[in-house]
């Protein structure tokens, strides 16, 4: 860890929260090298790992209850309607756990209007477990992620 650093500091402390899943995070994006899936264009990342990537740096996880309907929620969060965003968040702040370290970062030097990748994650056991499992799972990136505006929460 580099002295005085921000980026770093917000990391070590997503792992000191999320351990299982920062394993699982990255042991998906190594799995996903070695299966040689295809690349993106102007990157040396493939489709998964880019967006494992960008989730590790910008992400936001919602943990819904077992009562929720998961599939309602993830259109909501894969619209483009940021007014239902805000108010499906509005009362669930609480279900809401910020990943991305760099998202942290940017945060705290003031940085607003950020919009993150969310997934939404279900099943039992702690949030750690949960999100470690879904990202132990993940085999391709498409059609996974939703966006949420993170200033959403402060209001």
């Amino acid at each position: 860890m580099r002295a005085m650093d921000r980026h770093d500091y917000f990391n070590a402390l997503i792992w000191l929260h999320f351990p299982k899943s920062k394993y699982a995070l990255h042991h998906s994006a190594y799995r996903s090298y070695q299966s040689g899936q295809r690349q993106i264009h102007g990157n040396l990342r493939n489709d998964l790992t880019d967006a494992l990537t960008r989730f590790d740096e910008g992400g936001l996880v919602y943990f819904a209850s077992a009562r929720e309907d998961l599939d309602a929620i993830r259109a909501v969060f894969r619209s483009r309607d940021d007014q239902a965003k805000a108010d499906f968040a509005r009362d669930r702040r609480s279900q809401f756990a910020i990943f991305g370290h760099g998202l942290l970062e940017v945060w705290s030097k003031g940085g607003r209007n950020l919009t993150a990748g969310l997934l939404i994650v279900g099943g039992e056991g702690t949030w750690d477990e949960r999100l470690a499992q879904y990202l132990e799972l993940m085999d391709e990136p498409f059609g996974r992620f939703g966006t949420f505006l993170v200033d959403s929460l402060l209001k």
